[in-house]
């Protein structure tokens, strides 16, 4: 039998006030705003925030000019049926607080259509005021390359948000629906190691402002690990210590999971490029080819291809292959912790590199991830934010201060208590959960469980780890298509992230060359179906090293109840 979905925590979930989130968000846009105006970058206001409104249309007028000049052949492809009339107009929704006057041009560049609203649908080129959020509607446009397109973006994850990002830059209608109700909602982990493929993803996607805002807010560390025993604290034996193809990159950076999000959510526009609050329930493809999406809260949305980048339990893909891609238990779990970085921690552990601790009896690992040591100037940064001349001031975001970890293990050396349950797991508080992890180690060398001993409890969260099969069965291309850990979930082993950023990077180079459109959509799942398999195959293999992961014949599909 199948093992039930246990409720999923995310890494470092919930557990921080939401006052503290909203300050360290603060502090991440402050320092991406001051780093876009060191490297000469002026940020346009958004044209949907009420004092701008009036500016909309330049803008938009100005994406299409640069669209020409990048593609032109793109333009042609997306503006070709625009051959309505602009004029004003306004929503027909009884909730509507105003209108939304809108160019010829900008009416052109969303494909024409009629003032009015059906049954909670509105045209493509009405906005519905609630929140200044809009919908959009076309029914009389088919999916046919010719047609002007519209990307439904299910999730705003880091590969949700990549997507976006290189869609916008190569003038590519969409909009990304997110579930929670607000962009720090919740906190968003802690470090990410960004190899090769995320670094390619990242520069083919993002602008080249803010891919050089990437750049400067980020740290480059060796690669590779540097071994320990956990019990001696010396070097581990030979035997433990392993390689694969992740490790050999030229480029590798240590990177702030929140601070990468911010920089991905810069430039999209509220309300129109992204959206929150809309949890997505199905969707529907329609007779003339679109696509329509319900959402939890009853709004419904059409576009042209929904993208599901929803994560590990994907609703987009338990409607659309729940056959074709099995979520597996891998009968183990992870404690991820913080550790603040104080002269003794600095001393032992080495801060610039990734540190593997390994322990054979019994078999577990922790791994330790190098700080995120930028490439600004932290002292121009202060002082031309007013603050003082040190990393510690209250005016930086919360980058450099912490050793990240995570300590993995299979499932019964969580169970320090006979009475001790999975459900008592995910129930646990952060203290707890940090409690946890010095009980598990407490036989560990005295120098190594420093790091639990002065951990920041308050951050702590269990994790259970998945994968999914990596048998992908090929599946007919349609309007729908996945990405990310909605269709490869992998075992911790630094690759999942990056293989998310690469998916993204592929669909916007096969929407590029072939326009959104099903022979794009084969293209690119041919591509992430293999580089998925690989990944996983990686990640297991790595799991089978650190702390005995199953075999893939003895691991049980998770049942969604």
């Amino acid at each position: 039998m199948g093992r039930r979905a246990a409720p999923q925590a995310t890494h470092y979930d919930q557990r921080r006030t939401k006052d503290a989130e909203i300050a360290d968000e603060s502090k991440r846009r402050k320092m991406i705003r001051w780093l876009k105006k060191t490297i000469g970058m002026t940020e346009e206001p958004s044209p949907y925030h009420p004092t701008a409104a009036r500016a909309a249309p330049a803008r938009r007028s100005n994406d299409r000019t640069s669209l020409s000049r990048s593609n032109p052949s793109l333009t042609r492809k997306y503006s070709q049926d625009s051959t309505g009339s602009g004029g004003d107009y306004t929503t027909g929704s009884s909730s509507a607080s105003g209108s939304f006057r809108q160019t010829k041009d900008a009416y052109h560049r969303h494909g024409g259509g009629s003032a009015s609203s059906n049954g909670g649908h509105v045209s493509a080129s009405i906005y519905e005021y609630h929140h200044q959020v809009p919908l959009y509607r076309n029914v009389n446009d088919p999916y046919r390359q010719g047609s002007a397109p519209h990307v439904l973006i299910i999730g705003g994850g880091v590969g949700g948000l990549c997507l976006a990002q290189g869609l916008k830059k190569y003038g590519i209608p969409f909009t990304v629906f997110e579930r929670d109700p607000t962009p720090n909602y919740r906190t968003q982990g802690y470090r990410l190691r960004i190899n090769s493929s995320g670094y390619e993803a990242l520069k083919s996607n993002l602008t080249r402002d803010n891919f050089e805002v990437f750049l400067r807010s980020t740290g480059h560390f060796l690669p590779g690990f540097m071994y320990v025993d956990a019990h001696t604290g010396g070097a581990a034996p030979p035997g433990v210590q392993f390689a694969h193809k992740s490790s050999v990159t030229q480029h590798v950076f240590s990177t702030d999971r929140a601070m990468l999000r911010s920089l991905l959510l810069t430039d999209l526009q509220p309300g129109y490029e992204i959206q929150y609050g809309m949890a997505f329930k199905r969707y529907q493809i329609l007779p003339n080819g679109r696509v329509e999406v319900q959402f939890d809260n009853g709004k419904i949305v059409e576009g042209s291809v929904v993208v599901g980048a929803d994560g590990t339990t994907s609703r987009v893909r338990r409607q659309y292959i729940p056959r074709h891609a099995t979520l597996l238990d891998t009968d183990s779990g992870a404690i991820y912790g913080k550790t603040p970085i104080t002269p003794e921690i600095e001393a032992y552990f080495a801060t610039q590199s990734t540190t593997m601790v390994t322990s054979q009896a019994p078999k577990m690992s922790l791994v330790i991830e190098p700080r995120c040591a930028t490439q600004i100037d932290v002292e121009e940064y202060m002082e031309a934010t007013g603050g003082f001349h040190n990393a510690a001031n209250a005016e930086l975001p919360d980058l450099h201060r912490y050793l990240c970890w995570v300590l993995i293990a299979r499932a019964e050396h969580f169970h320090v208590r006979e009475d001790l349950t999975v459900q008592d797991l995910y129930a646990m508080s952060p203290h707890e959960v940090a409690e946890l992890s010095k009980q598990m180690t407490s036989s560990w060398c005295p120098r190594i469980r420093t790091l639990f001993e002065r951990q920041a409890p308050e951050w702590s969260s269990f994790l259970r780890i998945s994968t999914m099969s990596p048998e992908i069965k090929v599946w007919t291309p349609s309007q729908v298509t996945l990405l990310g850990d909605a269709v490869h979930t992998m075992a911790p082993a630094g690759i999942g992230c990056n293989t998310a950023l690469q998916d993204a990077r592929m669909l916007v180079r096969a929407f590029r060359e072939h326009g959104v459109n099903l022979d794009a959509i084969a293209q690119y799942e041919r591509a992430m179906r293999e580089d998925g398999r690989e990944g996983i195959e990686i990640s297991m293999d790595a799991g089978r090293r650190m702390y005995d992961l199953p075999d893939v014949q003895d691991m049980r599909t998770v049942v969604y109840g």
